[in-house]
């Protein structure tokens, strides 16, 4: 008790309310301040502040440069994963295909290139009207009557359907995956998937529950298909 009443003695008030509620509003500070001439003590003060305001610029500048190094070593993998699906793929055969399966690689923002939240995709992306044109129209590899499994997150949704109309068919219904664990989000965390189920032409409906592809159901997504 006499001792903070020292400090409330020796230093002054404006001095006490420029500190009150920081990280130096501790003893160590007070003691030093009140061994100060009070004109000297507000300079004091300002001087914490502005090293506080150093350290966190060359914090954020290290964090920065890290997120420099990572995205460039993130897009030359993108690059090369793009070269080689350009060898290996070849050329999309036309109106061959009754069933398709797509997961296709949705564009993702980074949430933040300042604060190094950077979620930006490990594989090349497609913007939706790169995925409208995929396989629309007379390059379509779908055959006239067909039926498409299509995978859409939630915030996906409104896009999914311009894809699915792009593309000729038209949605019936879905199925939602349930991950378990909670991912992350902007608006609120995510954890689901929607596989769309969409047809076109005379393709017959499916009875879901009796004939379902076992390992549609029985597997999460991110295994392989048998």
């Amino acid at each position: 008790v006499q001792r903070d009443a020292e400090r409330g003695e020796k230093i002054s008030e404006k001095a006490l309310r420029m500190l009150r509620g920081t990280r130096h509003d501790k003893g160590v500070t007070l003691d030093r301040l009140k061994t100060l001439p009070e004109d000297q003590q507000e300079v004091y003060v300002n001087a914490l502040f502005e090293a506080d305001k150093a350290t966190e610029r060359h914090s954020k500048q290290i964090r920065t440069d890290k997120l420099a190094t990572k995205r460039t070593i993130r897009t030359g993998m993108i690059n090369a994963i793009a070269e080689r699906g350009k060898m290996v793929m070849g050329q999309m055969p036309v109106a061959a295909a009754p069933v398709g399966y797509c997961d296709v690689p949705w564009e993702q923002e980074a949430w933040s290139a300042e604060t190094g939240q950077d979620k930006g995709l490990p594989y090349p992306s497609m913007s939706v009207d790169e995925l409208m044109a995929l396989c629309a129209g007379a390059k379509s590899p779908f055959t006239p009557d067909a039926i498409l499994y299509f995978w859409s997150t939630t915030n996906r949704l409104r896009d999914a359907m311009r894809i699915i109309e792009a593309w000729g068919f038209k949605f019936m219904t879905m199925i939602t995956w349930d991950k378990v664990n909670i991912g992350m989000g902007r608006w609120v965390r995510d954890r689901t998937e929607h596989l769309l189920i969409c047809k076109r032409g005379d393709f017959p409906g499916l009875d879901l529950y009796t004939e379902k592809p076992e390992s549609l159901y029985s597997e999460v997504k991110t295994e392989p298909v048998s």
